[in-house]
């Protein structure tokens, strides 16, 4: 338990009643540790007494989003736009529509954010820039992407979310010694074991087998290291490692580690990921209902469409309708890179 928990735990034993700070400490600590849920609870109990509270809303938006409850996090976005109409209501408004599927809208908020952007918050100017980068990355616009994130890094050259999408587009590009400085880059930036795990992806790509290993191993003691220093977190990132390595005999806790990245945080991603380790066992019927779980959120993913699709074909069913739309007939290299880890 850390220190901040213990201190707030204790503060509010002392005084239960009308404690903000303490709880606002714990909604803190659950955010980080994505118990998605717990956060929403402390964050809605705050709420009631301090309705204008913009901290306490940005909780709720990003709890709900990570939670895969879209109508929620919308309506809690709408609340902290009208609040307070600056770069990150905006920015997170635009995350839950992008979501949503509502790209059009996302673009006009992402707009706003930038409209609304001061000279004394430069990792919020490369962060919304990054996303909007992203976003024109995933729909294959290489040359727009570029201009948002050449200028992320302008303002922060080693921002790692940056970083790491400047690689995914060099690899689009075919590029690939030049992706290969930039996850060097990015995870010089930030030691996280989802730029390692990426990278892989890509030596895997080039045929480069034994960097590939060496990559994923690095990973993985950097994910056991963390996990052994606190129980929270990172199941998911264990979970997608092994089955990346495409071991038979590493599925089985390749489906205990996504069935407890499920239960912890109970999100879309979780049960996409808990899917394909059930796919990938051969076990049709968990993967389809792990699958329907993560499209009933309402977050709209070709992967998820298209994993449904096999799953139903395979079982002798209808394909999923979702998996012909339009959207998820061309699927470039750097989204199929981009499915290991979070950006």
């Amino acid at each position: 338990m850390d220190r901040a928990e213990v201190l707030a735990k204790q503060s509010l034993v002392k005084s239960p009643y009308y404690n903000y700070e303490a709880l606002l400490v714990l909604i803190k600590v659950a955010e980080s540790r994505h118990q998605f849920q717990v956060a929403i609870n402390l964050a809605q109990k705050v709420l009631k007494d301090k309705p204008f509270h913009e901290g306490v809303l940005l909780t709720l938006v990003s709890s709900s989003l990570g939670f895969g409850k879209l109508k929620m996090a919308l309506n809690y976005a709408n609340q902290l736009v009208n609040l307070s109409p600056g770069m990150e209501p905006y920015a997170m408004r635009a995350l839950v529509l992008l979501a949503q599927g509502k790209d059009d809208l996302a673009l006009n908020d992402f707009a706003n954010a930038l409209k609304a952007e001061t000279s004394d918050e430069p990792r919020q100017s490369a962060w919304v820039r990054s996303l909007i980068g992203r976003n024109y990355l995933k729909h294959g616009q290489i040359k727009n992407a570029e201009l948002y994130l050449k200028s992320a890094l302008k303002i922060l050259p080693e921002f790692h979310m940056a970083l790491a999408l400047m690689a995914d587009l060099e690899v689009e590009r075919g590029n690939y010694e030049t992706a290969n400085l930039f996850f060097l880059k990015a995870f010089k930036a930030k030691q996280e074991p989802p730029y390692l795990m990426r990278h892989a992806k890509l030596k895997e790509h080039l045929g480069d087998n034994e960097s590939a290993n060496k990559l994923r191993y690095e990973a993985e003691k950097l994910i056991r290291e963390e996990m052994a220093a606190g129980p929270y977190g990172h199941h998911n990132e264990l979970a997608q490692l092994l089955l990346d390595r495409a071991d038979p005999k590493l599925l089985p806790e390749a489906i205990a580690e996504a069935k407890r990245d499920a239960d912890t945080r109970g999100t879309s991603e979780s049960y996409y990921l808990l899917s394909q380790a059930f796919y990938r066992a051969r076990l049709l019927e968990d993967a389809k209902q792990s699958i329907n779980q993560a499209i009933a959120s309402g977050i709209t993913s070709c992967d998820y469409r298209k994993l449904a699709s096999k799953i139903d074909g395979e079982m002798g069913g209808l394909k999923f309708k979702g998996h012909f739309s339009r959207e998820c007939l061309n699927v470039s290299v750097s989204t199929l890179l981009a499915s290991v880890g979070i950006l």
